[in-house]
């Protein structure tokens, strides 16, 4: 079961390497039909009539860098959130800083030593409805909403790790209980403030 597991992190690893590196292409090929879906814009500012301001960010820990028999990004500048927006997608690198959080009174899913990584990217979009789809190709975890955006307007998409239960630690006044070094389960979303 771990191998499956593997073979098919491995296989999203390359699909995703993939995409991530036409992004560019993909991008300049709609460009030259008449204007790319997004471009990529400072945060603030005024957003134009007729386009949107969406900026993507998530913070999330992972184990450090350790060696290992099969390739792992965790801990390593490698690691990273790709966004899709209508089926055109960048990659997201994340800022990465190690970080040590002492034990909460209760079970914290971010205690011990880590690395923490914070992504934030804004996307100028055509306002409307489109179709957005992010996903941490490394945790074999993503979501996919359609969302609206209003014209002139400035959008925060935030995403928050679920992370996954501890093994082995199924014991009263810990039942459930989640962390970081078991990797990510699933994301939550909220768009501007409402849960997605």
């Amino acid at each position: 079961m771990k191998t499956l597991r593997l073979l098919a992190l491995g296989t999203m690893l390359v699909v995703a390497g993939g995409c991530a590196g036409s992004s560019r292409s993909a991008l300049k090929q709609e460009g030259d039909k008449g204007g790319a879906l997004y471009s990529e814009t400072a945060r603030g500012g005024i957003t134009p009539e007729g386009f949107a301001d969406l900026t993507v960010t998530a913070s999330i820990k992972t184990h450090r860098l350790r060696p290992s028999l099969v390739p792992d990004s965790h801990g390593s500048a490698n690691y990273t959130l790709l966004v899709s927006i209508d089926g055109q997608p960048v990659a997201v690198p994340g800022e990465a800083r190690l970080e040590k959080r002492d034990a909460a009174p209760f079970a914290d899913p971010e205690a011990g030593k880590g690395v923490r990584y914070l992504f934030a990217k804004t996307l100028r979009l055509q306002a409307g409805t489109h179709n957005v789809k992010v996903s941490l190709p490394q945790d074999s975890v993503g979501i996919a909403h359609d969302i609206t955006l209003a014209s002139g307007s400035a959008n925060l998409l935030v995403l928050e790790p679920v992370y996954a239960p501890v093994a082995g630690k199924q014991r009263p006044g810990f039942y459930g209980a989640t962390s970081y070094k078991e990797g990510i389960s699933r994301i939550r979303t909220a768009l501007n403030g409402e849960r997605l």
